[in-house]
């Protein structure tokens, strides 16, 4: 239930965005004036984040219907908007000044933080309606999110309403959602399972629990080896460190070699010289 909201959410995003790349286009070079921009692209947004918002009532009442737990709890109206939306749309003026600029790249980067605004606008009226009195919540993330987002969807439903939607705050243009499960976490996303899978499988290659930064790492590799990089980033990987007496940190009890020491492969990796053809060498013995 909760794949089929964000999918329809995500519609209504790409539905808003399209239609900000027809207004776009037909700006031309022209200057956007302040009104313009408040009359179009804040009504645009108020338009689909209405739609969004009713998505967010209808899956509320579905998923209580259907739970144990939660059916006793009440059905939300659509709430009124709230002052993000407000504060977002100061974000439309301050675009301004970069598309009133002649420079194309200024132009080119205006379109792109307005997909984004437009995109978070859409969205805004759903935080309330799927935070009403509930008991746990868990956040799923949205499309290209980042290594900090992953962080907090993989820790499954362990917020409180307060807790799932104060990340946005520390996040600007966050796009991910706050949803409301069950405590025993049975209709929990997939998306969030398998965070919790992988969050596991860092835990134990890295020999810590994954942060922010390893996540992001993580992201990076997986979208390289799925797109058939030449050298793609490891996964995940651990890292000796030194300490004072020349023992790993990652390898408890283990002495390191001195790295002046080691063989070149080792630490840069092997070095084919090209053949007179310009084709590569099978690999070669040598330390370098």
């Amino acid at each position: 239930m909760a794949d089929e909201y964000t999918q329809a959410l995500d519609y209504l995003r790409l539905l808003a965005q399209q239609e900000l790349a027809r207004w776009w286009a037909r700006q031309g070079e022209d200057v956007i004036t302040s009104d313009e921009l408040r009359k179009d692209i804040a009504g645009l947004a108020d338009r689909y984040g209405e739609q969004a918002g009713y998505a967010a009532v209808e899956y509320l009442v579905l998923s209580r219907s259907f739970s144990d737990e939660l059916k006793g709890q009440g059905f939300p109206d659509r709430a009124p908007p709230d002052k993000e939306v407000e504060r977002r749309r100061t974000q439309l003026r301050a675009i301004l000044l970069y598309h009133s600029k002649a420079d194309p790249v200024l132009r080119a980067q205006a379109k792109t933080a307005l997909d984004s605004v437009v995109a978070r606008l859409v969205a805004l009226p759903t935080d309330e309606e799927a935070t009403l009195g509930g008991r746990a919540f868990a956040r799923i993330p949205a499309p290209g999110a980042c290594g900090f987002c992953f962080m907090l969807a993989s820790r499954g439903a362990v917020y409180t309403r307060e807790a799932v939607g104060r990340a946005n705050k520390h996040h600007p243009g966050c796009q991910c959602l706050g949803i409301e499960c069950q405590r025993d976490e049975s209709d929990l996303p997939r998306i969030n399972c398998d965070l919790r899978k992988r969050y596991q499988v860092l835990s134990r290659e890295l020999g810590y629990p994954p942060n922010a930064a390893a996540w992001e790492h993580y992201r990076r590799a997986s979208k390289q080896q799925a797109e058939g990089q030449e050298w793609p980033l490891t996964l995940y990987a651990k890292v000796p460190k030194y300490t004072k007496g020349g023992f790993s940190q990652v390898f408890k009890g283990e002495r390191l070699p001195p790295l002046d020491k080691m063989p070149g492969h080792v630490l840069n990796g092997w070095k084919d010289q090209p053949g007179r053809n310009g084709e590569g060498r099978p690999h070669g013995e040598g330390l370098s």
